[in-house]
Order: structure tokens, then C-alpha cells, then sequence
């Protein structure tokens, strides 16, 4: 009877110890396949990330596209129709900028501007003409 009792107990601690085993085992085929499915995600990411990109830039840059903005402005005399028109090339550096106005003469605004050339945007919204305070921030806030 004793032979009966020892087996018993031998099989209920080895089907303890073998359960432990599978449930181990069933553990990490579960970290497997939660770190491959991350993987996958991190690389759909990277994937959509470039896309966008590629889509916003294409879109923004479309071969020397000239980009025009209205920047109106008050001046103490009137308001000032304002019209900033650049080029940006592949590498966003700009290629030509023309800054007009219909009702003021903003001629010798447009040649300080013209130092800007071959510059980037981030440069130009740094730009600043002595004496043209208010065109200097109506031009800074159409480049943002």
C-alpha cells in the first residue's frame, strides 16, 4: 500500500514540475511573438513615417515652384497689400524672392530682401531691415 501511496505522490509532483515546464514554455512563445508583432508595427511606422515625408515634401516642392504668400499689414498711413513670392530649390534653399505691394512702394525692402537668396526659410525669418520694423514682422509672420 505504501508502493501505491509513494507512486501517487511521485506522479502528482512530476505532473506539478511538467505543467510548470508548458506553462514556462507557453511564456516565452508568447514574448516571441509579442516582440515580433512590435517589430512589425515599429516597421510599418518607419514605413508610413518615410511616405509622409516623401508626400509632404514632393507636394511643398514641386520643381521650383514659385510660392506666393499675402502678408497684409497696417502701416500709420493705410493698410499695406503685402505679397511675398519665393522659390525654394530640392534642398529648401531659396532660389528668388520678389516682396511687393500694389498700394506702397516696398522696392527698397525687396532689395535688403535679395541678400536672402541661396538661404534658408529659417534664415529668412530671422531677416530684419532697419527702419522697416512693420514690414520686417508682416514678412517674418508670412514666412511661419
Amino acid at each position: 500500500m505504501k508502493i501505491i501511496y509513494v507512486l501517487m505522490l511521485t506522479l502528482l509532483l512530476a505532473s506539478c514540475g511538467g505543467s510548470d515546464k508548458v506553462e514556462n514554455n507557453n511564456n516565452i512563445v508568447d514574448e516571441i511573438v509579442i516582440e515580433e508583432t512590435t517589430n512589425q508595427i515599429d516597421e510599418e511606422l518607419n514605413n508610413l513615417e518615410m511616405n509622409i515625408d516623401s508626400d509632404i515634401s514632393n507636394e511643398l516642392l514641386k520643381t521650383n515652384e514659385v510660392i506666393k504668400i499675402d502678408a497684409k499689414y497696417n502701416n500709420p498711413k493705410w493698410e499695406v497689400d503685402m505679397l511675398v513670392s519665393y522659390v525654394l530649390d530640392s534642398n529648401w534653399i531659396i532660389e528668388s524672392m520678389d516682396i511687393s505691394a500694389s498700394n506702397f512702394d516696398l522696392s527698397n525692402f525687396n532689395s535688403e530682401a535679395q541678400i536672402l537668396i541661396w538661404k534658408t526659410i529659417d534664415d529668412a525669418k530671422q531677416f530684419e531691415v532697419a527702419g522697416g520694423s512693420l514690414t520686417t514682422e508682416a514678412f517674418r509672420n508670412a514666412l511661419k
